[in-house]
């Protein structure tokens, strides 16, 4: 399958530093030879009428977390990406919670 992004989705990626957006691209060229072992269906609070694909990376000791929402195309030869949300969190080797007195 071969991958379209709507216009949300591509000012998204566009919004993405370099590094995770290099590793977007690689993700969604994966995804598109593979959309049904990697997805898993939409589930609230997602709109219900997609799928979605989750992946991470770490760039410069910021683990960013990525999920594409995609719909298969009615000529069963595209994947419509929807939308791309994007989440970080610095330095993962920090706690989430700093230890009483710290």
């Amino acid at each position: 399958m071969k991958p379209r992004l709507d216009e949300e989705a591509a000012k998204s990626l566009m919004a993405l530093p370099q590094a995770v957006r290099v590793h977007v691209h690689r993700e969604i060229q994966r995804l598109a030879a593979h959309p049904t072992e990697l997805s898993r269906p939409a589930s609230f609070p997602h709109p219900l009428e997609g799928q979605l694909f989750d992946t991470k990376c770490l760039v410069e000791r910021t683990e960013h977390f990525i999920t594409l929402m995609f719909k298969y195309a009615a000529d069963e030869q595209h994947l419509d990406i929807v939308w791309i949300v994007h989440r970080q969190r610095p330095d993962p080797g920090l706690p989430l919670f700093p230890a009483k007195g710290d």
